[in-house]
């Protein structure tokens, strides 16, 4: 909590928690004057989860953060709180490492993945390599950040209608940091806003069975919401390749050569 400012105001979302430990600890948090806990018992939905803290949060800037973090950057509100006051910037977002050290997340790439809807360039590198261009360690825009750690004005949230419930666990974030560019807004990736990120460590992996197909039912959501675009990334360079996280060439090339302007892309339908 000591990186957290006397004026800045903390909402806890219980989503049915029923560890003895975890239910005395966020009483503690609320005796204490330290937390608003928020019960929510309800099936789980990201979407509707986070709209419902922000219904009840008074601040004008919204902090979306996960319970499975830990802040590593001292001025990480300052951070976000100045570029959200500049009048173009609509979303910042945070660098976040595993527990090794290892990235895990610095703005999404659209496109990628086995759904192709959109991935983590760099994921997996050392958390202190500058990367390609030094682009892991730049302040600078792109077409979504995670929700792990997102912050936007209250007033925009309200203006694109807060996450869509549709999209109850995956990709909620992406459709809404869209939602925020196409009102002209820029989305903002701060390296310096430094997290650890233990991802997915209470709500377990989307890997298999029924959440596998939920998540594909979700990836084609987006596809049918936000098409082209998601083959064609305006921050992310159409020479490099949507199969690896590390900048490579696409082989063959994802853009027809000048004299074969007009035909079919490499792999296009």
């Amino acid at each position: 909590m000591k990186t957290v400012p006397e004026h800045a105001e903390i909402l806890i979302v219980d989503n049915g928690s029923d560890d003895p430990a975890t239910l005395s600890y966020l009483e503690s948090l609320s005796e204490q004057g330290i937390a608003r806990v928020l019960r929510y018992d309800e099936p789980f939905n990201f979407s509707l989860i986070n709209n419902f803290a922000a219904e009840h949060a008074t601040g004008d800037i919204l902090c979306f953060l996960n319970n499975d973090t830990e802040i590593l950057s001292g001025d990480w509100l300052a951070r976000a709180r100045a570029l959200l006051s500049m009048d173009d910037v609509g979303v910042v977002g945070a660098r976040l490492l595993y527990p090794d050290g290892t990235l895990q997340h610095f703005g999404i790439a659209l496109g990628m993945g086995d759904h192709r809807v959109a991935g983590t360039p760099h994921g997996g590198m050392n958390g202190n390599d500058p990367g390609y261009f030094g682009k892991a360690r730049l302040m600078q825009e792109f077409s979504a950040v995670t929700a792990a750690c997102l912050f936007i004005r209250r007033s925009d949230f309200t203006t694109v209608g807060g996450f869509a419930p549709e999209f109850r666990v995956a990709y909620n974030d992406i459709d809404l940091c869209l939602r925020i560019r196409a009102l002209g807004f820029k989305v903002v990736g701060d390296p310096e806003i430094l997290l650890i990120h233990k991802e997915s460590r209470t709500r377990g992996s989307d890997k298999t069975g029924e959440r596998a197909r939920r998540l594909a039912a979700e990836a084609a959501r987006m596809h049918d919401r936000w098409g082209d675009l998601l083959r064609n990334d305006p921050f992310y360079s159409p020479n490099l390749s949507l199969d690896r996280l590390d900048f490579a060439p696409a082989v063959p090339p994802r853009v027809p050569m000048p004299w074969r302007q007009g035909e079919p892309a490499a792999g296009a339908p």
